[in-house]
């Protein structure tokens, strides 16, 4: 027979290579290794969707819930009719707001006939304060709403509210802030004289 066709079998050198004391290392090894796998492993909990609780990370525009003037209610997209100033007495809007936001102080701005290339400053302004909940109310005073050049025209007026304070300066108009958000209604506005009855 060949040296390479004789089979050895040499178990001394088996055993002394494994020896049964490393055996116990091996399933400490395999335990360390299964480690990080737990550790990434855990539950994950959705943030909560309560309006009560929201972290300051997240922004969410302001809604409108109602507009009324001191009459009726205000539906979009009209028309609305409003008595020219100086003589128009008692002419308010009440708003009812939401913003999930509860620390944010709503700033609402009317305006009348506004456009990008021409823009108006507001023709009444209001403020609704937080209040710990996501529902604020405010009343704007209209008194100066309408102008006598309004008479007889086709008008617009766009109530918007804003969650930052509008700025002085910037664009659009009237209408910057500093990365707020905001949203809108906007009515046919129908201006008029007041009945002398």
């Amino acid at each position: 027979m060949t040296r390479m066709s004789a089979l050895r079998c040499d178990r001394t050198r088996f055993v002394a290579r494994n020896p049964a004391s490393r055996l116990a290392g091996r399933v400490v090894a395999r335990a360390l290794h299964a480690v990080p796998g737990l550790v990434l492993v855990g539950c994950v909990l959705p943030p909560s969707l309560s309006v009560d609780n929201q972290d300051a990370g997240v922004d969410s525009p302001p809604a409108i819930i109602s507009v009324r003037s001191s009459t009726e209610e205000l539906d979009e997209p009209g028309p609305v009719e409003f008595d020219v100033a100086p003589t128009a007495q008692d002419q308010s809007m009440d708003l009812t707001l939401i913003d999930s936001d509860v620390g944010d102080t709503l700033y609402v701005r009317v305006f009348v006939n506004y456009t990008d290339a021409q823009p108006t400053a507001p023709r009444a302004t209001c403020t609704a304060a937080m209040n710990g909940t996501p529902t604020r109310t405010t009343t704007c005073d209209l008194q100066a709403l309408c102008l006598n050049s309004d008479v007889g025209n086709n008008n617009l007026m766009q109530v918007v509210v804003f969650d930052r304070q509008v700025l002085d300066t910037g664009t659009p108009a009237f209408k910057a802030t500093n990365g707020g958000m905001s949203t809108d209604r906007t009515y046919t506005l129908l201006c008029e004289l007041p009945s002398s009855t």
